[in-house]
This record gives C-alpha cells, structure tokens and sequence, in this order.
C-alpha cells in the first residue's frame, strides 16, 4: 500500500539538490517548502486548539480526515 502511495502523480516531491539546479527547479522547491511550512503550521495550531489530537487516536484511517475536517469547522466557528 505505501509503495503504490508514493507512486502517485499527484504526489510532487522536491528536486535533489546536485548543485546543478535550475532556476524552475528552485523555484518548484521552494514553492513546495513553503506549501509544506503553512499546511504544518495548520496542524500545529489545530493541535493546539483540541488537544484530543495530541495524544493517540483509536479511530480506524477511514475517519481521520473526518475528524480533522470536524475540528477545522469547529475552529472557525
């Protein structure tokens, strides 16, 4: 399951850094840091908010992004 996960064109990984970069492939990483930086922060901040989050979660993988979705609306009440 893991393996077909990463194989998925939707998934966008950085470039490897050689020292031979061009400026789009610079510009794709730091784009993708960035990205990555604010939807972490996101989750930082909803951890902070409901703290059920912060400890282990029994429900089934199926529910989790029930769950997330349930604390985002819940947050911006």
């Amino acid at each position: 399951m893991l393996v077909y996960l990463l194989t998925q064109s939707y998934l966008k990984k950085p470039y490897v850094l050689h020292g031979n970069l061009s400026v789009v492939t610079k510009n794709f990483n730091y784009r993708l840091s960035r990205t990555r930086m604010v939807v972490e922060n996101a989750f930082g901040r909803i951890k902070g908010r409901w703290r059920c989050l912060l400890k282990r979660n029994d429900a089934t993988t199926e529910d989790v992004p029930t769950i997330i979705s349930a604390c985002c609306v819940l947050h911006n009440l």
